[in-house]
């Protein structure tokens, strides 16, 4: 799929969208994100002067519940079966100590102003108080509980994440398509293909997934690269990248995701052991899909491509350096 065909898929993708679901807003226009199922306001009386005042407490009451609700929906995300896999995508969880000292503080000032909120919003804080975290509401409710009261980009991201673990492919694809519009402003791009490659890669569509994985590479190399969350996202992307293009026949691809790899894992802040678990990953699922024949291996690259997917982890990093 060349760059003009991965344009139109894109489109057809946004198209495609439900008409009813929630379209998240940018950061400035919070208050028109705020969905009819959690909403938190001050009440205030008719004529009252200080309406600014109020406007600005409910917006940092909604901004200080909805990261916190974030959080909750990471450490939620922790203990659900697919959490582990895109952590990094979702983001690494606080303690839940902390977490809970602070959400019991943040819901007794909202007590204390006396802020209306609604039913749902008072339905989910009141699961999220529970002792085991395996009661409170799937990651992927919680997530769109904390967009709705606070916008925010990384919120999103984690979102696509949430709709993966949970194998929701299409609604993770939609989110990623929708960050991707190029009417909205620049994103962290790279982390948004990634999640749309994913998406498309666990539905089955593996040349689509193989032309987003090599968008995603390329979005990451244009960005400032100091994040470890990032460094992660990148080693993720490009050991697909190189199980697709062998599994595919695409040296080209395969040459590029091996550059990228060796240059990764020379780097002294490279994460080996999560390095470790996408391997995992990538073995697993070629394992399954040559069991149900879903797809061959190019005969030019069979010998790289069984060295990779089937012996010890420690062999990707010498067939990344092997093929640069």
């Amino acid at each position: 799929m060349k760059r003009p065909q991965l344009s139109t898929a894109l489109r057809a993708i946004l198209d495609d969208s439900a008409p009813n679901e929630p379209a998240y807003a940018d950061e400035p226009r919070a208050a028109a994100s705020i969905t009819p199922r959690y909403w938190l306001r001050v009440r205030r009386r008719r004529g009252d002067p200080e309406r600014a005042a109020c406007d600005e407490l409910e917006r940092v009451h909604a901004l200080e519940l909805g990261y916190l609700l974030r959080e909750a929906a990471r450490l939620r995300a922790a203990v659900e079966p697919g959490g582990r896999r895109w952590r990094w995508l979702v983001g690494r969880p606080g303690t839940l100590g902390a977490w809970r000292r602070a959400f019991r503080e943040a819901l007794r000032l909202v007590a204390d102003e006396r802020c209306a909120t609604s039913r749902d919003l008072d339905e989910l804080c009141r699961r999220c108080l529970a002792a085991d975290v395996a009661d409170w509401p799937p990651s992927r409710t919680l997530f769109d509980a904390s967009l709705a009261l606070a916008p925010h980009e990384l919120g999103r991201l984690a979102c696509a994440g949430a709709a993966l673990a949970a194998g929701d492919f299409d609604g993770a694809r939609r989110i990623a398509a929708r960050e991707l519009d190029p009417r909205l402003p620049p994103r962290e791009e790279g982390a948004f293909w990634a999640a749309l490659a994913c998406s498309e890669e666990a539905s089955g569509r593996l040349e689509a997934a193989l032309e987003c994985h090599a968008t995603a590479l390329e979005r990451f190399g244009e960005q400032a690269d100091s994040a470890t969350t990032k460094l992660d996202a990148r080693s993720f992307v490009a050991a697909h990248l190189l199980y697709l293009a062998l599994a595919l026949g695409r040296r080209e691809h395969a040459a590029r995701a091996a550059a990228e790899l060796a240059t990764l894992t020379a780097r002294r802040d490279f994460d080996a052991r999560a390095f470790e678990l996408h391997a995992r990953d990538l073995q697993c699922a070629t394992s399954e899909r040559r069991a149900e024949q879903s797809f061959g291996v190019h005969p030019n690259v069979q010998r790289d491509y069984l060295r990779f997917t089937t012996g010890p982890v420690v062999h990707v990093r010498r067939v990344a350096v092997a093929l640069c």
